[in-house]
């Protein structure tokens, strides 16, 4: 049986820091607010999924509420620091460090609340079919999900990560005897109008939607005043 490991990349929960695209539209508070949402639900599809070991790669130090959601979900999640100047060197960091005890890596953005467990669970089947590598393409040019058994140096040296072509960067890096798997594109949450599109075209479970519209619905003070059932804010 292969050992798995999923690795999720995201960034300190610090006001100003997160979604700052997002909140040009909405306002910082609100755009923390949505990414712990959406971190949230991360987690909860992870937890659906048939892999059992998480690591949660983090920016700067942890924050206290991850984990307070960590032992609230039951996950067995380790936490670690990523180590790198640019995402690059990160993502190489993380997953040469998680192929040393594990068969295959699975690297997941925290905010990336649309890949569903069924998608988790396809890429590592078509990494045991042969696969070198599966991504799962954003539309806006990026990648939502990469995972493999292999992976290939300096995969992600030198990419302009600022670029409308981020996975066409990458896909060039590899050799032609390498087997690449596409899953179907999905929209991340980098601006209000993707924001608007997953909840039209419902890509998030309706519970989820619900709050993402609560959140833009409240008026903050300063501090989050949503309540704690949904677990994506500290307590008023």
């Amino acid at each position: 049986m292969q050992k798995k490991v999923i690795q999720i990349f995201t960034k300190s929960l610090i006001l100003g820091q997160v979604k700052t695209r997002l909140a040009e539209s909405i306002g910082s508070f609100k755009a923390l607010e949505i990414y712990k949402c959406l971190l949230r639900t991360t987690l909860q599809n992870i937890r659906n999924s048939e892999v059992t070991t998480t690591e949660l790669w983090i920016t700067g130090a942890s924050a206290p509420e991850i984990v307070l959601w960590q032992q609230s979900f039951g996950l067995e999640l380790q936490l670690r620091k990523q180590k790198g100047i640019d995402l690059g060197q990160k993502l190489q960091y993380a997953i040469t460090t998680g192929l040393l005890n594990s068969d295959c890596v699975l690297v997941l953005g925290g905010d990336c609340a649309t890949v569903t467990p069924k998608q988790i669970d396809e890429a590592f089947e078509c990494l045991k079919k042969g696969f070198d590598s599966v991504f799962m393409p954003a539309m806006d040019g990026g990648f939502l999900l990469y995972a493999t058994c292999c992976y290939q140096p300096y995969l992600f040296e030198a990419i302009d990560w600022s670029s409308a072509a981020i996975l066409e960067q990458i896909l060039r890096r590899f050799d032609a005897s390498k087997a690449i798997y596409l899953l179907p594109p999905q929209r991340d949450v980098d601006v209000f109008e993707d924001l608007l599109a997953v909840i039209e075209h419902q890509v998030l479970p309706d519970e989820v939607c619900d709050w993402i519209y609560r959140i833009l619905m409240t008026e903050f003070d300063g501090l989050s005043n949503l309540p704690l059932q949904f677990q994506c804010t500290p307590s008023a």
